[in-house]
């Protein structure tokens, strides 16, 4: 009861700024509540709450990004937008016109023809645009769609500044899938402001959400029964091109040396600005990871509920990549190795090196 009272009271507020109760709410009334320094998860309360007429540009969300807009904030003006055009407004509480997975209730499983059909609709097709320079952060999705809005977290990078929170392989990924699950599901596409929902999980490390900055200590693997780091193919958040140069690098990361796939989780590196990280590239992540040498990754936690859990090796899911987790540390901002075999510290990078040094330090044959 007292929440809504907070909301209510919210709106009127953003209501009086604007000089009408039925003024929409607009990207400049987003840019007020920020300023404010109202919690994210409010601000997402006052959009559904709210009659909107928002700029959903990708120039006009990258501006209230940099100017501190947290993804479920964007999200949510995004689907708000999305909803109001094909019905009116989002009334506080509305079952009949949001999805259920906005109210935190978990979809329905995704069935496996379905899984199939987003895989195509995302990897299928001509590149649409002519390089990567001209792709936008909503790749080939529509800005306002759900694949959309999933391409555009993808590509979200963490406020600079902050301090990572570090995580538990072995602990922290299983509770988050868990917790994920139960909130929005996974299989396929889920509503946009749904991943509003991503948000306030618990850890060893503190609480985090999709966008915070993460740290996990882990080994590469490179086994027959599995690919090893590899670069993606003709993905919708690269507009389909072709070419390692132009996708993501898919990182198997498990805790201990020797572990499959199917005990780890996936992190990957974006190709946008990866070319100014010398060693960032395929075959030298394959050198690291036949060296069995222990890495630390850095980036941003994203929850890839485009796939399922493939963690039984025994009974693997055709076309869905091994890991435990669908959380992923994408895109990965910094990848550190360290050069013992005994191990380094993880209270310091001080032993640490970039992989820039490792493949000049003659660890990886051309």
């Amino acid at each position: 009861m007292k929440q809504l009272a907070i909301l209510l009271l919210l709106v009127s507020v953003v209501s009086a700024q604007t000089g009408s109760s039925a003024h929409p709410l607009t990207n400049d009334d987003v840019a007020k509540l920020l300023q404010q320094q109202i919690a994210p998860a409010v601000i997402v309360k006052v959009i559904r709450a709210s009659t909107v007429n928002f700029d959903t540009s990708p120039e006009a969300l990258l501006k209230l990004k940099q100017a501190g807009a947290p993804q479920p904030v964007l999200d949510a003006m995004v689907v708000a937008k999305v909803v109001q055009q094909g019905g009116g407004a989002v009334p506080p509480g509305a079952p009949s016109i949001l999805p259920p997975a906005i109210h935190g209730q978990p979809p329905e499983a995704v069935a496996a023809p379905q899984i199939e059909g987003v895989a195509r609709a995302s990897k299928g097709g001509g590149a649409c645009k002519p390089d990567l320079a001209s792709c936008p952060v909503n790749g080939c999705a529509d800005p306002s769609s759900d694949h959309g809005v999933f391409n555009q977290a993808k590509r979200h990078l963490p406020a600079a500044g902050t301090q990572p929170v570090l995580l538990s392989l072995t602990d922290d990924f299983p509770a988050l899938q868990q917790a994920a699950a139960d909130k929005v599901g996974s299989g396929g596409d889920i509503p946009g402001a749904s991943r509003a929902e991503l948000v306030d999980l618990d850890t060893s490390g503190g609480k985090v959400g999709e966008g915070s900055l993460v740290r996990v200590f882990g080994f590469l693997t490179f086994k027959p029964e599995g690919l090893g780091p590899h670069p993606n193919s003709g993905e919708s958040v690269n507009c389909k091109l072709k070419g390692e140069p132009n996708n993501d690098i898919h990182i198997p990361l498990v805790d201990q040396p020797g572990q499959s796939e199917f005990e780890g989780i996936v992190v990957e590196m974006i190709p946008q600005g990866r070319a100014s990280n010398a060693g960032w590239d395929s075959k030298t992540l394959i050198a690291v990871a036949k060296k069995g040498l222990e890495v630390m990754v850095e980036g941003q936690l994203f929850y890839d509920n485009e796939h399922k859990v493939n963690d039984e090796q025994d009974a693997p899911i055709s076309g869905q990549p091994a890991r435990m987790s669908l959380w992923e540390v994408h895109p990965v901002t910094s990848f550190l190795v360290c050069p013992k075999t005994a191990g380094c510290s993880h209270t310091s990078k001080t032993e640490w090196v970039q992989l820039s040094k490792f493949k000049t330090q003659g660890h990886v044959h051309h």
